[in-house]
């Protein structure tokens, strides 16, 4: 969990809040922030995509709530240019959960889609 709130969630930070990392206000500095942040959140995956080689679970070999939180921050990244394309385990871990039925559920009953 320390990984999953303290690195993978806060490497969006820049990319949601831009403004927060700059004084200059104007667009083309919000654009350069949340482009500088694509290499944060590259670093955050290419880790987690080598610490999932392997496994189904972020931790031990069951469901923790770690995996919910690491799969609404891999979608969340999914709006970003590549995603998680990039990252095999990652997207291996982000299809899976994709498709389980108490996550569809979930979805639904919050319009995420």
């Amino acid at each position: 969990m320390a990984f999953v709130t303290g690195y993978l969630h806060p490497a969006f930070f820049p990319f949601d809040r831009p403004e927060r990392y700059s004084t200059d206000r104007h667009g083309r500095a919000k654009q350069a922030t949340k482009e500088a942040s694509y290499k944060l959140i590259d670093r955050i995956y290419e880790y987690l995509d080598r610490h999932l080689n392997g496994k189904e679970f972020v931790v031990g070999n069951r469901l923790t709530i770690a995996d919910a939180y690491a799969f609404a921050m891999v979608r969340w990244g999914n709006s970003l240019p590549n995603g998680s394309t990039n990252y095999p385990n990652l997207d291996r871990f982000y299809h899976y959960w994709c498709e389980d039925s108490a996550v569809k559920r979930a979805m639904e009953q919050q319009h995420i889609h």
